[in-house]
């Protein structure tokens, strides 16, 4: 995930969101969420997976505003369903009971060292053989 913080964009895998706008967009369609789930869903962002507590929450995604639990449980509700209705969504929330809630992503997808080692050691090896028939061709 890369944030540029003179724009307010912070991009990830297939998606990027704009901060000032509270916009999250893919190739494909925009979801424009109001301020509040704006701000809820940045500061979600920003922890990284790890867990964002409710405490945190309050003060972040209402700042000067007296708020209680039950403002918290309903905007992580509406940011939920505002992320599974979003084509591609790649987001979901986790609630982690008397504590706070965690933002899931899929791990960009990489492959792992020893399968491209695997394949570069298959490719070595056909060519090699190749190289051998040719050269047995060449013989005859």
């Amino acid at each position: 995930m890369k944030e540029n913080l003179e724009t307010e964009i912070i991009k990830g895998e297939g998606w990027t969101f704009n901060t000032q706008v509270g916009t999250l967009s893919n190739d494909t369609s925009e979801l424009i969420l109001e301020p509040r789930l704006a701000r809820l869903f940045h500061n979600l962002l920003l922890m990284q997976g790890e867990i964002a507590k409710k405490e945190k929450l309050f003060t972040q995604v209402w700042p000067d505003t007296m708020v209680n639990e039950e403002s918290l449980h309903r905007a992580i509700s509406d940011l939920r369903r505002k992320l599974a209705e979003w084509p591609g969504s790649v987001f979901s929330i986790e609630t982690i009971p008397r504590v706070g809630y965690r933002l899931l992503q899929p791990a960009p997808k990489a492959q792992p060292f020893l399968t491209k080692l695997l394949k570069a050691g298959l490719y070595l090896f056909l060519a090699i053989l190749a190289l051998v028939i040719l050269i047995r061709a060449a013989q005859y």
